[in-house]
């Protein structure tokens, strides 16, 4: 499995573009999305899904939330829509407001140009309660 965070040479990324405009044309209900987890504990099978475009991008993330090994129930999960630059520094985060929208209108607002997918960040936000269980735990406190 590729590490899209990692420097991605020009040949990966036209290789990544002519790949979806194939899927594209073989599939074209179904939009490209590429995943990248952005946490050492976090854990996905594969970072490449076709999502149906009349799926709700809320529905996703929560699809998104059951897939992923590694979460616990006190977490948070953050996605950010990136391009595929070679520093990941382009993130946005997903606004509640873009939850309802369909998947087909996100991701005409949000894909990235170099390969025609949706790129997502993903990374885990830990609440503060999980996080004081497991130090006093650990600490006696």
């Amino acid at each position: 499995m590729i590490d899209y965070a990692k420097n991605v040479t020009i040949e990966q990324k036209e290789r990544l573009y002519s790949d979806t405009l194939k899927t594209l044309e073989k599939y074209p209900t179904h939009i490209p999305v590429l995943i990248q987890i952005n946490s050492n504990v976090l854990k996905i099978d594969k970072n490449k899904y076709l999502v149906p475009k009349d799926f709700c991008v809320g529905d996703y993330i929560s699809c998104l939330k059951k897939k992923i090994i590694g979460l616990n129930p006190s977490d948070t999960l953050i996605v950010c829509v990136s391009s595929l630059n070679n520093d990941f520094k382009n993130v946005k985060p997903i606004a509640e407001s873009e939850y309802s929208k369909s998947f087909e209108k996100f991701y005409n607002e949000h894909k990235d140009t170099s390969t025609g997918m949706l790129i997502l960040v993903v990374s885990r936000l830990t609440t503060y309660k999980w996080v004081k269980s497991v130090a006093s735990y650990y600490m006696g406190y």
